[in-house]
């Protein structure tokens, strides 16, 4: 929470948590995220809201690790196509990345911290490995007081960090 406060440079309230585990041999594990920004779930204003991802195993590309677009913090949200059903490939795809954002695959150690801007352009890869999971514990927090979009079946809400 101290770090997220630090780069916010206000105080935060949590909106959603979720664990991925991308467990080995499991449909989900299969799953690639679509390229997305993650302000467009809360909606939230340009620069409020900031994503915190728990790694709790390592990741690398073989077993489905993230990658991003270094600087797309800076556009606002882009034109996307809502991902309307479970069991579709997940994340409100991005229609068009600009060219001039280049992806970066990120791998890391069990442990990590990512901390993303709302608005940067991310996803992931599927894990087809038969015998190492890929856990995550993500989480989205937006500057307390500030708006945002409850979604229908995230029924989001502001989360205390505080008490």
């Amino acid at each position: 929470v101290a770090i997220i406060e630090t780069i916010q440079s206000a105080p935060v309230v949590g909106l959603q948590s979720m664990f991925v585990f991308k467990k080995a041999g499991t449909p989900q594990a299969s799953q690639a995220w679509n390229v997305h920004q993650d302000v467009t779930y809360a909606r939230a204003k340009y620069g409020l809201s900031v994503a915190g991802d728990y790694i709790l195993g390592d990741h690398d590309k073989e077993n489905g690790s993230f990658y991003v677009y270094p600087g797309s913090y800076v556009e606002p949200i882009l034109e996307y196509d809502p991902v309307k059903s479970e069991g579709a490939q997940p994340g409100n795809k991005i229609l068009v990345i600009p060219d001039k954002y280049a992806q970066i695959d990120l791998t890391m150690k069990k442990g990590s911290f990512l901390v993303l801007h709302g608005n940067t352009l991310h996803g992931s890869y599927p894990n087809f490995l038969k015998d190492r999971s890929r856990p995550t514990l993500l989480q989205l927090f937006i500057n307390k007081g500030e708006s945002f979009h409850r979604g229908q079946k995230g029924s989001r809400s502001e989360i205390s960090l505080h008490d």
